[in-house]
């Protein structure tokens, strides 16, 4: 397939586009905040094994902080941006999921997890806030001696939920997610939600959607190789904001358009291109070694 023609299957997935959106400054936080933070979550997540007042082991690290409440239960939380991750020490067959396997019921189960979690608040159908994306199953199977395939069990569900910020989803990895094992038990949870100032500093004008797509293209190609673009097809491009690698700092959340690409055969990983929508970003999503792509 030709460039122009990827471009055009490119436009047709476009979502979300307006002619302007606001420009948020992210809050700035400290160490002290931020692990003040983690510790709410992770009294949330470990919950009734955790009485009074007890205090965590911080090990604090050059990026991130370790909490220790128990022998059972490990939180980290990354400076840079104040995301979560939370496991229980759970062995990946332990406590498997046995009375159900439908999908409404397991999407209800990790929504209800979340929610025991994370501020309640967050999940609504506001503007703001966190909405359910998916749904993994995490399965395995046993071979008999002789060879033969034993049953599948279901070890675990994963719920992966999106940030929206002023109507927009916030791109990047999960928002938020839960992962349960048997008898709703937390198993893994995590959150990624840079809180920004409530009053925007800007409402900025978005590039075209034509030229914001050819320049998606052409990163796409730059990461991949010429050679290689036309085994990949457009799934997604829309308007939102982006939050970057939870290892990264990050100032604003300012308005980039986003586009996921499929392999024809399926064999290989989707990839994800991102791109500031705005003509003069407030700052560069790239790594300083990638470099944005020019007009």
């Amino acid at each position: 397939m030709s460039n122009e023609v990827i471009e055009h299957m490119l436009l047709e997935k476009l979502t979300n586009f307006k002619e302007r959106a606001y420009v948020f400054r992210i809050k700035e936080r400290d160490i002290e905040e931020i692990e003040r933070d983690a510790k709410a979550f992770a009294i949330n997540f470990i919950g009734k094994s955790i009485k009074g007042e007890l205090q965590p082991d911080l090990r604090r690290q050059n990026n991130s902080t370790i909490l220790l409440f128990n022998k059972e239960s490990r939180i980290r939380v990354y400076h840079n941006s104040g995301a979560i991750i939370a496991k229980n020490m759970l062995g990946p067959l332990e406590d498997p999921i046995t009375d159900t396997s439908e999908k409404e019921v397991l999407t209800e189960r990790v929504t209800e997890a979340a929610k025991k979690i994370i501020d309640e608040e967050k999940f609504n159908d506001h503007p703001d806030g966190l909405r359910f994306e998916r749904l993994w199953q995490i399965k395995a199977a046993g071979v008999t001696r002789d060879g033969q395939k034993g049953p599948v069990i279901l070890c675990r569900v994963v719920g992966a939920f999106r940030r929206y910020l002023h109507g927009f989803p916030v791109w990047g990895g999960a928002s938020a997610y839960a992962m349960i094992a048997g008898d709703n038990i937390i198993d893994s949870a995590g959150l990624d939600y840079r809180p920004c100032i409530e009053n925007p500093i800007d409402r900025a004008g978005i590039i075209d959607p034509q030229e914001a797509a050819e320049l998606i293209i052409k990163k796409l190609s730059q990461d991949i190789g010429r050679s290689n673009l036309e085994n990949y097809i457009p799934e997604m491009f829309s308007l939102g904001y982006l939050s970057l690698p939870k290892r990264r700092r990050q100032a604003f959340m300012q308005p980039v358009y986003a586009g996921v690409f499929r392999t024809i055969d399926k064999m290989n990983p989707s990839r994800f291109v991102a791109l500031p929508a705005l003509e003069v970003p407030y700052e560069s999503i790239f790594r300083v070694s990638e470099g944005q792509p020019t007009r």
